[in-house]
């Protein structure tokens, strides 16, 4: 199984966040994504999770370009640094805010509740006041599933030390062939066997 992203750029309209990103991940590692906060982390794991196009360049997988091929997207699971996403009435008007078009905004929102199933939970924490416990919830539903490739964008934020610790062993326990994780956190990147540095648009190996 292979997984690659490459010559990957993307921009929004005010600000250039990624240049010419290559990597090539290996089957059985866990990876680590860090840098500072808006250096383009969130945007970077959501193209390698099909939800974002780039500009130029491609993610593949398996050789297939996953925006080419919904097929090849199902078998990536991803879940986004900000649960509130899952909640929201209005999920088109969260992610035109992000700079998108009404028609791509309408694809991804149906994309990603169908992908990972997500109504037949959105319902129940529609009824959770509690954010954190919101975001576990739904990290323990992307976590049971296996996948080929499996990203989360911080795991850890919003969770106390104790539910950081179940998350962790969950990650441990998840299958997925590959896994690839932003975080801040020593314990989770404890976990990495590489860990990239995100800085000025492009990617520097650190371990």
């Amino acid at each position: 199984m292979s997984f690659q992203i490459k010559n990957l750029n993307f921009a929004y309209p005010d600000k250039k966040i990624l240049r010419n990103i290559s990597i090539n991940f290996i089957d059985g590692k866990i990876y680590g994504l860090i840098g500072a906060p808006n250096s383009g982390k969130s945007t970077l794991l959501k193209i390698m999770s099909g939800f974002l196009v780039p500009q130029k360049g491609d993610v593949l997988l398996n050789k297939k370009s996953i925006f080419k091929n919904y097929t090849q997207r199902k078998k990536i699971g991803f879940c986004p640094q900000e649960i509130r996403i899952f909640v929201l009435k209005n999920l088109e008007e969260r992610i035109i805010k992000e700079g998108l078009s009404k028609k791509e905004a309408r694809r991804i929102k149906k994309e990603f509740l169908n992908r990972f199933e997500i109504e037949k939970i959105r319902k129940k924490i529609l009824k959770i006041k509690n954010c954190s416990k919101r975001k576990e919830i739904v990290l323990r539903e992307i976590l049971n599933k296996k996948y080929e490739v499996l990203i989360l964008d911080e795991p850890e934020n919003g969770l106390s030390n104790a539910k950081i610790k179940k998350i962790i062993n969950a990650i441990k326990k998840n299958k997925s062939k590959i896994k690839i994780i932003s975080s801040y956190h020593s314990l989770i990147l404890n976990l990495c066997d590489k860990i990239f540095l995100l800085k000025d648009g492009k990617i520097f190996p650190i371990i």
